[in-house]
């Protein structure tokens, strides 16, 4: 049954009403293959050395570096550079204000692991077959961002901080290095769970601090590389460290944000000093929001309001991106991939099993180039672990659908906060 049918059996009134809005969101969806059955599959791309098969090593070297940074739980109203005052983040900001910044960026799915295959994948959760933390697996047929920068000749590591990503669960697909090496060992008095595996950002970040040490002539002489980090302190339960703690005493969530900013400063300082960031592509995301008491959410999962969905965008490189430009077009997490490839003039067939679009047109101020996009979100959280229904929803730059029990329609532009319902 196509989704205009399924609207209509579930909510005949709301239906007619949307109706003309839906038929064009419902060709785009067919066109990526997310209402018909079929859904293109790439074989795994096979792992090279570095130099393999007909890779020029003078250009490879020449190529800009890739440093993909994840903050795990952030929402982009709790930045500085996005407009709240209760935080302080300079060095995201300072991010934002030498790049681009997207100011309406949304995540498909509000759950780490599907997330973040989303993000490496350029893929929708339907396509990926990811849709839960703990019990999915990314297939060893996709294809992910590191295997294609490890075939065109980079060095690829990752260092993540939290067990959601552990490489069980196939996130390490492509990476010479996937550290996910965690601090089993939980607090007093407390058993270990699943969300108690987890490093903090200092540690994480000097994890990555050595490995950019230890390969750091290599990397300035020989071989491009991309680094992901990812920093999970955002994440319920809210413990910043001192001093960030007494600083943010009743706002331990924002405590947590200006604790990670800290460590991605001392990250970038580094870098510096090593002489890497100037031929470097930061890329600064989130994998979702986090719910703090609206619609009545804590944390995040249960349903896809904004508050779980949008998150920060932020790309930097001081001859590839104009700095301080902002962009209020709509952009998912999916398009993260095919935009790093083509700012770096990586080209591959596998982008052909993308959802996500290359979103240079709109980073060079040329948006009229730019295709409009709209946003297929879900969560089967409710369903996979309370046995509730699952959400689905399609988002506009103005307007959202939620397909419930009790269906939800949102004018964004006069309700951004999604509580009147139509």
């Amino acid at each position: 049954m196509n989704l205009i049918a399924r609207i209509r059996e579930s909510a005949p009134v709301v239906a007619v009403a949307v109706c003309s809005w839906l038929i064009i969101i419902s060709s785009s969806l067919t066109a990526i293959g997310l209402i018909t059955a079929g859904c293109g599959r790439k074989v795994r791309l096979v792992q090279r050395p570095a130099a393999a098969d007909g890779i020029n090593r003078q250009e490879v070297i020449r190529s800009p570096n890739v440093l993909l940074i994840t903050i795990d739980t952030l929402r982009a109203d709790h930045l500085g550079c996005y407009g709240y005052r209760e935080v302080k983040t300079p060095n995201i900001d300072r991010l934002a204000q030498t790049g681009v910044r997207f100011t309406q960026a949304y995540t498909p799915v509000p759950i780490t692991l599907p997330s973040h295959a989303t993000i490496m994948t350029g893929q929708y959760p339907l396509q990926t077959r990811v849709r839960d933390n703990g019990t999915f697996r990314l297939p060893n047929e996709s294809t992910t961002l590191a295997e294609i920068l490890k075939q065109h000749g980079y060095r690829t590591a990752a260092f993540v901080s939290a067990y959601v990503l552990d490489s069980r669960y196939g996130l390490d697909q492509g990476f010479d290095l996937y550290e996910d090496t965690l601090d089993q060992q939980p607090a007093a008095g407390r058993q270990i769970s699943f969300l108690d595996s987890e490093r903090r950002a200092e540690q994480v970040t000097r994890s990555a601090l050595s490995w950019f040490d230890l390969n750091k002539f290599e990397l300035n002489k020989s071989w491009p590389f991309f680094v992901w980090i990812h920093y999970f302190d955002p994440h319920a339960s809210y413990h910043p460290p001192s001093p960030f703690a007494e600083q943010y005493a009743g706002h331990l969530y924002d405590g947590e944000i200006a604790y990670t900013d800290y460590w991605i400063g001392a990250l970038l300082e580094h870098m510096e000093g090593l002489g890497l960031i100037d031929n470097t592509l930061v890329v600064l995301t989130a994998d979702h929001g986090e719910g703090l008491g609206e619609h009545q959410e804590k944390t995040h999962a249960i349903f896809i309001y904004d508050t779980t969905l949008h998150i920060p965008l932020i790309m930097r490189h001081p001859r590839l991106i104009p700095p301080g430009r902002t962009i209020s077009n709509l952009v998912r997490t999916l398009d993260i991939m095919p935009t790093i490839l083509s700012l770096i003039g990586v080209q591959t067939q596998a982008l052909s099993a993308c959802s996500g679009v290359d979103l240079v047109s709109l980073i060079q101020g040329n948006a009229a180039k730019q295709q409009q996009l709209q946003l297929f979100c879900e969560t089967l959280y409710p369903q996979l672990n309370h046995g509730w229904s699952p959400l689905e929803g399609i988002r506009t730059e103005g307007w959202k659908y939620i397909r419930a029990p009790k269906p939800e329609l949102y004018n964004l532009a006069e309700d951004p906060s999604e509580v009147n319902n139509l």
